[in-house]
């Protein structure tokens, strides 16, 4: 898939149940909200208790912790055309956007989502769009996790987002390989 540089950044993210998805994703929303970034979550799961244990016991300003609890934490199950609406309506011009969701190993709605992402990438150019989608897998579901780091540049975990080599000494792509399947960093 070819998108111009800078605009869409494809991550991934490895969890061991909902309590540790959501203590996975909390600082990286906390961040993501202080730099004004819109953030759209699409689970299969309600995290949405975990998130208020968090907010209960961790010290952050009143408007962040509102900020967070206006984010939709609750199940979002989508059909690919309601998705494709979904996406068409919460995507924001001149502003981050960054869309987190839980997937399984057949990826289903990973693929959908990459073919909606490839019809709207002209849209998300002309309108300054910076898509960073963050693919969450179940460790416990997953045969291998080198066939799911091997499609994805970076990772997701409690410290942020980091390269994949710098995360895992797994065999991954070599860097020229990277380039190739590429979207856009």
């Amino acid at each position: 898939m070819m998108f111009q540089n800078g605009y869409i950044k494809k991550i991934c993210s490895v969890y061991d149940g909902e309590c540790h998805l959501a203590a996975m994703i909390f600082p990286y929303i906390t961040k993501k909200i202080k730099e004004k970034a819109n953030i759209e979550l699409l689970l299969d799961e309600n995290i949405n208790k975990y998130l208020n244990k968090f907010l209960e016991n961790v010290n952050i300003k009143k408007e962040t912790k509102e900020s967070i609890q206006k984010i939709n934490w609750n199940n979002c199950n989508l059909n690919e055309q309601d998705l494709e609406m979904y996406i068409s309506e919460k995507l924001k011009p001149n502003q981050e956007n960054i869309f987190i969701m839980k997937i399984n190993e057949d990826e289903s709605i990973y693929k959908q989502l990459i073919e909606i992402i490839k019809r709207k990438s002209y849209y998300i150019i002309k309108n300054n769009i910076r898509l960073n989608i963050i693919f969450c897998y179940n460790i416990e579901k997953l045969k291998s996790i080198d066939n799911i780091i091997n499609k994805y540049e970076y990772v997701l975990n409690t410290s942020g987002v980091h390269e994949i080599k710098e995360v895992f000494e797994c065999k991954v792509k070599k860097d020229k390989d990277i380039v190739k399947d590429k979207y856009v960093v």
